[in-house]
């Protein structure tokens, strides 16, 4: 049972050619693991010092909650600036000063300093996913980048859930500890970028000028039919999930869940939001690795959704706490995969000389998504009020099914290198019939 046990947390092969880059990357990512306590919606404390201690408002916890999107939106400028430049700087400049941004909050006393800083910490990180891309796919080998970024990922997020439980009780010992939790949280984000900083990137620079205006993006989804579809198809389940954002508070609190006044009841919503998808992450993020490298992407994406949606119908259909349980459990498992499949399943769809782009891309769009769906969620849940929860629940478990549909059975292979190059506005105009005679 012990050596089952201590499977879950080894790596038993890891190739030459990947060594030096994992002997800095899992050190940096378990230094990460506590950061994220302060940078993800996922087990965030950020909520609890910023309205209880603090008395935000409602306008400057928006501010906070859509700093993660104005970070993904920033991608496709970002992706732009890092072409036919060394990616690594771009990791870690903006890990770096994320760091210090939320080392700058234990001397803050207003919630408008706090709400500035925790923004700008949340959307300089977020801005740092382009280029880390590009960086596994030079430096880890195809066949083992998907186990060996999901191994490092299961010790950032076993350490993350250990530093949520130690902040907690830190805060509610001491409401004046956020100062030194955030210290201790910046300290450690830049400690992490330092880490990082060592490893040595193959191939560093990208050729240049080949993002050269905004409509770039449209150009490679027109040419590029597999990324286009790919890239509809998780448009429309990431849309249909976070509609769910602004009514899962309303939904705990329901009667048959966590209602507000019964004793327990935090702590109920506390282990059906937080720890019980925190500990079934940890435990199933090393087997989406696996997965990813032995399937293609639209059925490793698609079963990934499919588990989501699954939770989404309990949530929706089920009328007492063992079934909410449950989807908790299917979250945790759909968010440890989410952790990889987010940023590696746009790899194989990407020439080499230009994977940040079409992050960028993947980015940005997910950052449009962020700011709209919310709205559009609370827009429903008010417009059918009192079944408001319900609606929501129902209109974004169709899509999502739509969703799984349609990636599974319509996301084509990634294009060849020599059907890329076909695509290329000089190959489409060599092949036109006007040069072709």
């Amino acid at each position: 049972m012990l050596a089952r046990l201590l499977a879950l947390f080894t790596l038993r092969r890891l190739p030459d050619e990947a060594g030096r880059t994992f002997r800095y990357d899992l050190p940096a990512q378990m230094l990460r693991g506590p950061v994220l306590v302060a940078l993800t919606q996922q087990g965030a404390i950020w909520d609890i010092v910023a309205q209880r201690y603090l008395h935000a408002t409602p306008f400057e916890l928006a501010c906070i909650f859509n700093a993660t999107a104005v970070g993904q939106i920033l991608s496709l400028p970002i992706a732009r600036m890092t072409q036919g430049r060394a990616k690594m700087p771009f990791v870690v400049w903006p890990r770096t000063l994320a760091g210090a941004a939320l080392a700058a909050i234990a001397f803050t006393n207003t919630a408008v300093w706090f709400a500035v800083l925790a923004s700008v910490a949340i959307a300089l990180d977020g801005t740092a996913l382009v280029s880390l891309t590009a960086v596994y796919e030079r430096n880890y080998p195809a066949p083992f980048r998907g186990r060996i970024v999901a191994f490092t990922r299961q010790y950032q997020l076993l350490l993350s859930l250990v530093a949520a439980a130690i902040a907690a009780r830190l805060l509610e010992a001491d409401h004046e500890a956020y100062r030194w939790v955030y210290l201790g949280l910046g300290l450690l984000a830049v400690a992490s970028s330092l880490v990082f900083a060592r490893i040595d990137l193959a191939d560093a620079r990208e050729s240049r000028g080949r993002l050269e205006s905004p409509s770039r993006m449209i150009d490679i989804l027109r040419r590029d039919k597999p990324f286009r579809r790919y890239m509809a198809n998780f448009m429309l389940f990431g849309f249909a999930n976070l509609m769910n954002g602004p009514v899962v508070a309303y939904f705990l609190a329901q009667p048959h869940i966590a209602p507000k006044g019964q004793p327990g009841a935090e702590q109920v919503a506390i282990w059906i939001k937080v720890v019980i998808p925190g500990i079934a992450s940890v435990l199933s993020v090393r087997m989406w690795g696996a997965i990813y490298d032995r399937l293609r992407v639209g059925t490793v994406r698609s079963l990934l959704n499919l588990l989501w949606a699954c939770s989404v119908a309990i949530w929706l259909f089920a009328e007492s706490r063992p079934p909410i349980y449950v989807a908790s459990v299917l979250q945790g498992v759909a968010w440890g995969g989410a952790q990889i499949i987010w940023m590696l399943s746009i790899i194989p769809f990407a020439p080499k000389e230009e994977v940040s782009v079409y992050m960028g891309i993947h980015g940005f769009l997910t950052g449009v998504r962020a700011v709209v769906a919310p709205q559009v969620g609370a827009w429903l849940y008010m417009a059918c009020a009192p079944d408001g929860v319900n609606t929501v629940f129902g209109v974004s478990l169709t899509l999502m099914l739509l969703s799984v549909a349609l990636t599974y059975f319509f996301t084509d292979e990634p294009l060849t290198d020599e059907e890329r190059a076909r695509l290329t506005p000089a190959a489409a105009a060599a092949e036109s019939p006007q040069n072709t005679g």
